[in-house]
This record gives C-alpha cells, structure tokens and sequence, in this order.
C-alpha cells in the first residue's frame, strides 16, 4: 500500500516517527507521501523525507496560510521543486470552512501553483473544503490536457465525482469513510478502482476502529478494507490497483535495469564454470572458438514508451510527458565482429493519451522509428551479454490522425542505450537470445504543429494554436531475436 498524503512530519511525530514507520511497514505500507503545508516547515519536511527511502514529498503552501504568502514564498516553492525533486505541488487549494485567508487570495495562490505543476509537469495535490464550485472553475480554467492529481480527501456526492473524473483527476479516501455517520457510501461505491488512491492524511482523520487517538499510516489497512467493503470487492483487488495508481500518478517508479543484476548474479557462477570447462577441451595448438558465435539474425520486440515534448508556444515553453504508451517492432542484427553489432529496427506506436487529455478533440499521434544502432558487448564469449548501443533514427511522425488537423513530418534522432542478453543455444538449429534493453532516442528536429485552448464557458469555443514541439523517447524493451546456423 502507499499512503499518498501523511503528514508525518509535524512536531506531533518528532519523538515517535522512527516508530511509526516500523508500525507502517508491519501493516503493509510501502511508501508514504508527505505534502507541505507552510513554508516555514519546508526544510523540516525536505529533512525527514532524506532519512528514509520509503518517504517522498510535495511542495505547496495550504490553503490557511495564502494570506501570509509573499512573492518570495511562491519563489521558494520553484526553488525547491529545482532543485529538491519533490513528486508532486501540493497541499493546495481553497478552504471556505475556517476564515483564515480571503478567497481571493487563496484562488490567486491556487492559480499559481497549478501553473508551476503544468510547467515541471507534476501533479498536484488538492486541497477542498466547503470550496467545490470555485475548485471545479479553476481547474476548467486551467486544464489544458497536461495537469493531473488527486482531489484529496474526497467528500463529494457523485456529480461532483463525475466532474472530478472528467477533469483527469483521481480521487483519495481517508478515515472519514469508516465514520457511522459517513454519507460518502454511494460516492465510494460509485468511484472507478483505477481512479482512487488511499491516505491516512495523519495525524487527523483517524479511522475506526482507533477515531479519537492520533492517526498514522499504519491505519491505512482499514480505509482499503472499508473500500472493499462498500465495492464488494476483496481487500487484495483494492490495494493491488490503489498502489499502481499511486505509482503512476507520482512516476513512484523501478528502474528496469535492477533486474539484469539479479539475472547476473544468478547465473554467474554457472557462466564461469562453463568457460573454464571449454577451455580444458583444447590444448594450445588448437583454435577456440566462441561458443555463442553470431552472424545474422531476426527478431521483434515489445516495450512501453515515454515521450517528453518540450512545447514552445507564444505564452512561452513547457515540458508535457506521456507514459504506458506500448509499442512493438522488429529487427535485423548483424555481426561484422563478435563484439560488434549492426542493427536495423523498426518502431510502431500510437499516442492515444493526447486523445483522452484533449477530450476528444484531437485524434492520436503515430509515431514510427526507423533505428540503425551499432552495439558493442563487453563480454561476446560468455552465456550472459552486456551491450551498449548508438546510432541514428528516422522518426516519422503523424499528428492529429483522423481529424482535419492532421499533420505529419519527419525528424532525424540519435538513438543510445544499455542492456543485457542471455544466450540459449539449440544444437543444430540455432541461437536464441533474450534481451533487456532501455533505449532513449533524443529527437533533434524541432516540429511544427498544433494544439488546443478550451473555453471553460463555452464548450463550443475551441482555440488551435500553433506549437514547436522537440521530442524525447524513453524506450525499454524486452527484445527475442534467432540466429540460425549457430556453430554448435
């Protein structure tokens, strides 16, 4: 499970926190998600997510302390998401129920932190109490396909749900839910699962069957139960999809390449016993050749894509990221030498995000590779590969597909990466190989093309308006590839 908003760094924790994660882990939690409320406790907040792993951070200032935010204050924020890497701009939003702060000047705040989200592309965490019409206006006004988060603490009906989920938005439950005179039952029941998130939001908020003692993360446990309750569903379902949508939303991710060194470490030993035991085959005079010997082979990959789009436009330039794009292709591989490859592929995916942030108003980008890459392997003798890749690309692009704003183009890239390979001979057949691969190509061509402005007022007033667009691909694969008339 992870806890996506804890505030586990106020001075209530400070003599019990190293507890309370212990309590967390025993109970399930993974990761917590602690976002900021004023600036005067930033560095503090900053301070407790360094001493642990599991902790990450947003960056904000609440809704209670707008009135006493400056210039310098909203500055310290940029300053920190620079240079700090917090996963998402938040706690933020309105809160008409304390008179804390003006509205006005709380939705002048709000503004400007949704604009910096949209310009470091990270999701916000908002903030909402007794506030919805004016969150709801906001959030239209400045929705332009590229700002998700989370409502948190959801205490909506289920038409203001709906609009929640049409703004791209998810939505987290906390121990309000369990309360016996909760009326959020329906609202629950009536949630999409891949839209929800769990929290605690501790040290308030605590759940039966602990309401009235201080909450911790360790309680989350029971929020996820009540979800299963109320959906009929099992507990496992609820925390399986909440945890991958956390992961999803805050890029709460894994690198690929962990897994290589495991595979390494496994079979390493086996690896170096099959050599010495091929040396000991041949005496001197004799020619030793490479057991896993190459010369051309074919195969075809599958892998999920990551484009980063530097959009430069009139108002000025920004950063939009799509995620989870699967793409497939193919491949011709050469070896002119046995610790260099020539490599020929080809690249197939189709960018429907665009489609589900523009609401339908756009159709998908294609995006089509064409790459030829020279590897060169570290170790060609041995069972298990590492490889470095370089080389060009042509990327041939088609944006819009389907509409009268259909656009295509094409763009010359440099394409690099790392990755591994295992080798599984067939006697008298072949060599088949199975890699893992992450491969980033950096478009070098800037495009020309098109984007989209709503009218929150009018749904019928639509703006296109021209954009420059430079490209990056993130493109991890798992690659399977024969090699026929192996030598063995």
């Amino acid at each position: 499970m992870i806890d996506t908003h804890a505030h586990i760094d106020v001075k209530d924790f400070d003599d019990v926190r190293n507890d309370i994660l212990i309590r967390a882990e025993e109970s399930g939690v993974e990761k917590i998600i602690m976002p900021a409320i004023e600036p005067k406790t930033f560095n503090k907040l900053i301070d407790v997510a360094k001493s642990s792993e599991k902790l990450f951070f947003g960056i904000g200032i609440h809704p209670h302390n707008s009135n006493e935010v400056n210039g310098e204050a909203i500055n310290l924020v940029e300053k920190i998401i620079n240079e700090q890497n917090p996963i998402a701009v938040g706690e933020i939003g309105l809160d008409y129920f304390y008179d804390f702060s003006p509205p006005d000047v709380q939705k002048n705040l709000f503004r400007k932190h949704l604009k910096l989200a949209k310009k470091y592309n990270l999701p916000v965490i908002v903030h909402n109490r007794d506030a919805f019409e004016d969150i709801f206006a906001i959030l239209e006004d400045e929705q332009d396909g590229t700002l998700t988060g989370v409502l948190h603490c959801f205490s909506g009906n289920t038409e203001q749900l709906e609009k929640a989920l049409n703004l791209g938005f998810n939505v987290s439950f906390t121990g309000n839910i369990t309360f016996r005179k909760s009326n959020l039952e329906e609202t629950v029941r009536t949630a999409p699962l891949e839209k929800i998130l769990l929290e605690t939001d501790s040290p308030w908020m605590t759940p039966v069957p602990y309401r009235g003692k201080k909450n911790e993360p360790a309680f989350l446990k029971f929020i996820a139960e009540k979800i299963a309750e109320i959906k009929k569903i099992s507990i496992d379902e609820v925390i399986k999809m909440t945890t991958k949508n956390a992961k999803s939303l805050f890029k709460i991710v894994i690198l690929l390449f962990f897994f290589s060194f495991c595979v390494s470490s496994l079979i390493a030993q086996s690896t170096r016993t099959e050599e010495s035991e091929f040396k000991d085959l041949f005496s001197e005079e004799q020619e030793v050749f490479n057991p896993y010997e190459k010369s051309i082979g074919i195969g075809g990959f599958l892998g999920t894509n990551t484009i980063v789009q530097s959009i430069e436009e009139a108002k000025g330039t920004r950063d939009v990221s799509y995620e989870g794009i699967i793409f497939y292709g193919g491949l011709i591989n050469y070896f002119p030498w046995e610790f260099v490859s020539i490599q020929l592929g080809y690249v197939y995916s189709k960018n429907r995000k665009i489609v589900e942030k523009s609401k339908n108003l756009l159709g998908p980008n294609i995006h089509q590779v064409f790459e030829l890459g020279t590897q060169w392997y570290v170790n060609p003798n041995s069972r298990l590969n590492f490889f470095g890749t370089l080389g060009p690309s042509i990327i041939f692009n088609k944006f819009g597909e389907g509409t009268d704003k259909e656009k295509e183009n094409s763009s010359f890239a440099i394409n690099t990466g790392i990755g591994f390979n295992l080798n599984l001979p067939f006697t008298g057949v072949g060599l088949l190989t199975v890699s893992a691969e992450w491969r980033l190509s950096f478009d070098m061509t800037v495009s020309n093309t098109f984007g989209i402005i709503f009218n929150p007022n009018d749904p019928n007033d639509i703006k296109f308006v021209e954009q420059r667009i430079t490209s990056f691909f993130s493109l991890p694969r798992i690659v399977v590839a024969f090699y026929p008339f192996n030598r063995q």
